[in-house]
C-alpha cells in the first residue's frame, strides 16, 4: 500500500511537470537538517531501555529544481526533486563492571532524494520583480543511503581481565535486508511540507519544512510497541528563478483581443 501511494504520488509529479509549457524553473540550494522521533526501546547489556525523544540525525546540504505552474495570477502548482545528504557523529560512554566503561563512537551518513507536490500563493510587488510565496502538499521521499560506522571501546578492567579491554568496529547498510527481508530502516516515506520564499529580481530565498507521516522502520513483523522511526527535514536555501512567458495561445488570445479593440475604434 506504501509503495502504491508513493508511485502515484511520483507519476503525478512527473505529469505535472511534463503538461505544461509556462511557468517558473528554480535552482536552490543550501543547508539541510534532519531529524527522527524516536519511540519505542533499545537494548544495552541485557536491559531493555524506554525511549521517546527527537534525534538529531544531523547536518547537511541539499540541491534542488522546482517547476511551479501557474494557474492564474497567483495560485499554483509546484513539483521538483531534490538530493539530500545528511551526517551525523555522535559519542556515549556507558559504565560497566568492575571499574571499566564502555565508549560508543557512531557516524551515519544519509542520501535521499525528494520529490515535492505542492499548491503554491504568490503575490507580486513592481510588476512582479518581487514575488512573495507560500506552499504546502505532500513530499515522496526515496532513501538512497543509510550507512553506518559503530566503535565500540571497552577500556578499564583490571589487569587480571585485561584481554576485554578491545575495540570492535561495526559497519552497516541500514537499508540492507536480513534473510527475513527485514531492514533497519525503509527506504520510503510519505511526508507533509511547507513553506515560505521571495524572489528578488529572480534571486530566490526559501525556507520549508517536512513532516514524515510514515513509520521508518524496516522491519514489518515488530512486536506491539517496538520501536518507530518518523523523519522530518528542515530546508532553507538560496537560487535563482528564471520565469517562462506565457503560453503561445495566451498571446494568440491577447493579439485577438487587441485586434478586436482596434475594429472597434474604426
Amino acid at each position: 500500500m506504501k509503495k502504491k501511494i508513493i508511485l502515484t504520488l511520483a507519476f503525478a509529479a512527473v505529469m505535472l511537470l511534463a503538461g505544461q509549457s509556462a511557468a517558473q524553473l528554480s535552482l536552490t540550494a543550501g543547508y539541510s537538517g534532519k531529524t527522527m522521533n524516536w519511540k519505542g526501546e533499545y537494548t544495552l547489556h541485557n536491559k531493555v531501555n524506554a525511549v521517546d525523544t527527537m534525534m538529531n540525525l544531523g547536518p547537511g546540504y541539499y540541491v534542488g529544481l522546482t517547476y511551479n505552474y501557474k494557474l492564474d495570477e497567483h495560485l499554483g502548482l509546484m513539483s521538483g526533486v531534490m538530493f539530500n545528504h545528511n551526517w551525523q557523529h555522535a559519542a556515549y560512554d556507558y559504565p560497566l563492571a568492575l571499574g571499566a566503561n564502555l565508549n560508543q563512537d557512531i557516524s551515519d551518513t544519509v542520501m535521499d532524494l525528494s520529490i515535492p507536490i505542492a499548491v503554491s500563493y504568490t503575490y507580486g510587488f513592481l510588476d512582479n520583480k518581487i514575488e512573495v510565496y507560500a506552499f504546502a502538499g505532500p513530499t515522496l521521499q526515496l532513501g538512497l543511503q543509510a550507512n553506518e560506522v559503530q566503535v565500540d571501546t571497552y577500556s578499564g578492567y583490571p589487569d587480571i581481565l585485561a584481554s576485554k579491554n578491545r575495540t570492535e568496529v561495526f559497519k552497516r547498510n541500514l537499508y540492507a535486508k536480513n534473510e527475513e527481508g527485514q531492514s533497519f530502516y525503509s527506504r520510503f516515506d510519505l511526508q507533509l511540507s511547507f513553506g515560505l520564499g521571495v524572489r528578488v529580481y529572480g534571486v530566490t530565498l526559501q525556507a520549508s519544512y517536512s513532516l514524515g507521516l510514515l513509520d521508518r522502520c524496516g522491519y514489518t513483523d515488530k512486536p506491539e510497541n517496538w520501536n518507530t522511526f518518523n523523519m522530518n527535514q528542515f530546508y532553507v536555501g538560496l537560487g535563482y528563478t528564471y520565469s517562462f512567458d506565457q503560453p503561445d495561445n495566451d498571446k494568440a488570445k491577447n493579439k485577438k483581443g487587441k485586434g478586436r479593440s482596434a475594429g472597434r475604434r474604426r
